[in-house]
C-alpha cells in the first residue's frame, strides 16, 4: 500500500511538461514569430537602379556575385530501418551533420 501511495504522489509531481515549461515554450514561439515577421518586413527586394537611389545610405548596398560561395554537396546517409544498422547510421549522421567541431 505504501508503494502505491508513493507512486501516486510521485506521479502527480512528475507531470511533464510542467505548466511553466508550456508557458516558456509559448513565449519563445511568440518571440520567434515576432522576430520572423519583423525580419520579413525589413527584407530588401532585388533592387533596380531606381529603387536603390531611393534607399537611405545605410540600406543602399549591393551584393556582388563574387561573394557567393558554393559549398560542396553532402550526401546525407539514409537509415534503412534495420535495427542492426542503426549504430553505424547514428554515428555517421552525428559526425557529418549534428556535431560542430
Amino acid at each position: 500500500d505504501e508503494l502505491v501511495v508513493l507512486h501516486d504522489v510521485h506521479k502527480m509531481e512528475s507531470t511533464f511538461p510542467l505548466d511553466t515549461d508550456v508557458s516558456n515554450m509559448q513565449g519563445a514561439r511568440n518571440c520567434y514569430y515576432q522576430i520572423y515577421t519583423n525580419f520579413e518586413k525589413i527584407q530588401i527586394p532585388p533592387s533596380s537602379s531606381s529603387t536603390s537611389q531611393n534607399l537611405p545610405p545605410a540600406l543602399n548596398y549591393t551584393i556582388s556575385n563574387e561573394s557567393r560561395v558554393e559549398l560542396p554537396r553532402i550526401d546525407v546517409p539514409k537509415f534503412d530501418g534495420q535495427l542492426l544498422n542503426w549504430p553505424k547510421f547514428r554515428d555517421t549522421f552525428t559526425s557529418m551533420i549534428h556535431k560542430e567541431d
